[in-house]
């Protein structure tokens, strides 16, 4: 992770007469930085075990389903067509992966 420092700036007074504090902005600003969720923390292509009761956003059901390759051109990207050509065009497929009680998902 890159942290990007903010500048600090001159305080400014907002409508109404409040006065915004440079330093109390600067480390809000950082702090938002430190705490956000790593957005590129699981790669396209990454299979996992899901306890949820339906599949979460960002992820396909490994059910061996045959999908876009344009649509999830990054998941294509990552597995190709390891596990199956699809039509052999425009579409790949998944893995197919069955594990009782539980979603197995993949990162598109």
């Amino acid at each position: 992770m890159t942290l990007q420092i903010p500048a600090i700036q001159s305080p400014v007074v907002a409508p109404g007469g409040t006065a915004t504090v440079p330093w109390y902005v600067f480390f809000q600003q950082v702090f938002k930085q430190i705490t956000a969720p790593p957005v590129a923390a699981v790669l396209s292509g990454t299979v996992m075990e899901w306890g949820g009761a339906s599949v979460p956003d960002g992820y396909l059901l490994c059910n061996g389903a045959a999908y876009s390759r344009t649509v999830y051109a990054a998941l294509f990207a990552a597995i190709g067509t390891t596990q199956g050509a699809g039509d052999g065009f425009t579409t790949f497929n998944v893995p197919n992966i069955t594990v009782a009680g539980v979603l197995t998902v993949v990162k598109t």
